[in-house]
């Protein structure tokens, strides 16, 4: 045994050598509040507008609808958030949601992934506002809208009794 047995414990090789979730880490609290007020990069807003936009586009397969029901819910966060809320985003989040349980009864029902008009109509309307959300919210209150997606996917799993 050696005098020091954390230096061991640290030496030792892990079956996972690379951490989950890699991200640099500050200790001082002033570049973490600094952090947290950023805004998202235009990159950033590209990426995750052209997501949705694909999704829209390419609408025929489950992961579609889930990408855009993603984008619905973190609409939703954002707006309880108060970035991009309103009445008028409620009504464009509530009939996003709507279309999207259409289609998804419609596809059980018929096995086809076809929107109505209306429907397509929503989820263009749903695109523009979340365009405007990623726009103006920083990089905290983007991390707590993916964060209460993450946490609503978990509860989506738990079994029912």
């Amino acid at each position: 045994m050696s005098r020091n047995p954390i230096k061991e414990q640290w030496m030792q090789v892990t079956s996972d050598p690379v951490p989950a979730h890699p991200r640099p880490v500050f200790l001082n609290d002033m570049v973490i509040a600094a952090n947290q007020k950023r805004y998202l990069s235009r990159a950033d807003v590209a990426s995750r507008v052209g997501l949705v936009i694909l999704s829209l586009t390419q609408f025929d397969s489950q992961q579609a609808w889930l990408n855009l029901a993603d984008t619905v819910n973190m609409s939703e966060a954002f707006a309880r958030a108060r970035v991009g809320s309103g009445p008028q985003a409620d009504e464009v989040v509530l009939l996003a949601q709507q279309a999207l349980y259409a289609t998804h009864q419609r596809y059980a029902k018929y096995g086809t992934w076809t929107m109505e008009s209306n429907e397509s109509e929503a989820l263009h309307w749903l695109l523009r506002l979340h365009s405007l959300q990623l726009v103006a919210c920083s990089l905290g209150e983007f991390h707590a809208a993916m964060k209460s997606l993450e946490d609503g996917r978990v509860e989506n799993r738990r079994p029912m009794r």
